[in-house]
Parts: structure tokens; sequence; C-alpha cells
């Protein structure tokens, strides 16, 4: 019975967001500064469960609803807990968000995203990399 409600209580911490509400800040590859706004944390189940985690950011003047995607082989159904992404589609094209979380001695939380547009019909991509994000005190 205790060796269950050990396990129960790690998998509830590792449900939880490693990050704080805010906008993080970091530079593009060209060195234009650029940024992600977390605004909150939610769970499709009553339960908190990776699978069912929804964070919902807002970068320049969208929205998106990320969530960790599944990883399943043939023994196991996990979750990529080393991102956050979402893919949203466009008529004649699809948009992409994925935040890319570190989780080391050095520093835990977002640490860059990546932003894409591509429009299939002239197969023009816009593509957006922002690294070393650090959280803005507000």
């Amino acid at each position: 019975m205790k060796l269950s409600v050990v396990i129960i209580a790690l998998f509830s911490l590792s449900a939880q967001a490693h990050f704080k509400l805010g906008t993080y800040k970091g530079l593009t590859l060209e060195g234009t500064e650029c940024a992600v706004k977390f605004e909150s944390v939610s769970f499709t189940t009553a339960f908190k469960n990776p699978l069912a985690e929804r964070v919902a950011v807002s970068v320049q003047d969208k929205s998106f609803v990320l969530q960790h995607t599944a990883k399943v082989d043939a023994t196991s159904i996990m979750f990529n807990e080393g991102s956050l992404e979402a893919t949203v589609p466009l008529q004649g094209g699809a948009e992409f968000f994925k935040v890319i979380m570190l989780e080391s001695d050095v520093k835990e939380g977002p640490d860059s995203f990546v932003h894409m547009i591509h429009n299939w019909k002239t197969n023009e991509l816009m593509k957006i990399k922002c690294e070393n994000l650090n959280f803005q005190a507000e």
C-alpha cells in the first residue's frame, strides 16, 4: 500500500508544470528579441496526467494550447517530457508551435521555441526559432 501511494505521489509531481506562468524572452538566430507568455495550465481530466496537461501560451498576436505528445512503442505508452507543442490546420497548410523544455541542475523550464507556418500550395515556410529563454519578473 505504501509503495502504491509513493508511486502515485511521484507521478502526480511529474505531471505538474516545471515553469512559472509569465513571459520568457530570448533571441532569434538573427539576434532579434523574441518572447512567449505562459498564460495558464490546465488538465483535461480530473486527475493530473502529463498527457492531459494543456498549457495556454501567446506569442506576438497568436495564442496556442500546447500539450505533451505521446511516445508509443511496443512496450509502453509514455509522454514526451522534453517539449510541449501544438499543430493547427490552416486553409492550404499548417501552423506549428513547440516549446523545448529543459530540466537540468542549471536550468529548469522553457529553453527555446519554434514557430512555423507552412503554405502547402506555394511551399512557403515561415520559421522563427527563439533560443535561451529567460523568465522575466513581472
